[in-house]
């Protein structure tokens, strides 16, 4: 199975947030929202992000997904744009729901 997570930041800065956070797993830079809808991730040009940053192609809700290893989409967790999350990182996945969809994968491929 693969972690994977999405940003419309370039690699460089998706390299340097993740080593600085110590997450084990790659983070995909889709500087130009290719991936977005064949993922079904929220994107907006309208997002204070979006302004703020100047993402030419439009902000990307946080995401994370776990494909198996046939890459099967087996799990996701995306940020929906809401007023209270309007700068993009909060609600994030804890370690502990990620270990958990991990287990429920295995637990049904066993």
């Amino acid at each position: 199975m693969r972690l994977i997570g999405v940003s419309a930041d370039p690699p460089e800065t998706n390299e340097k947030f993740r080593k600085k956070h110590g997450l084990p797993f790659t983070i995909l830079s889709d500087t130009h929202a290719r991936i977005t809808g064949p993922l079904k991730i929220p994107t907006s040009t309208k997002h204070p992000m979006a302004m703020m940053r100047r993402y030419p192609n439009g902000f990307i809700q946080p995401a994370v997904f776990l494909f198996d290893s046939s890459g099967e989409k087996k799990s996701e967790w995306i940020q929906r744009p809401k007023a209270t999350n309007m700068f993009g990182a909060a609600k994030r996945p804890s370690p502990e729901e990620i270990l958990a969809a991990f287990k429920e994968v295995l637990g049904k491929s066993a």
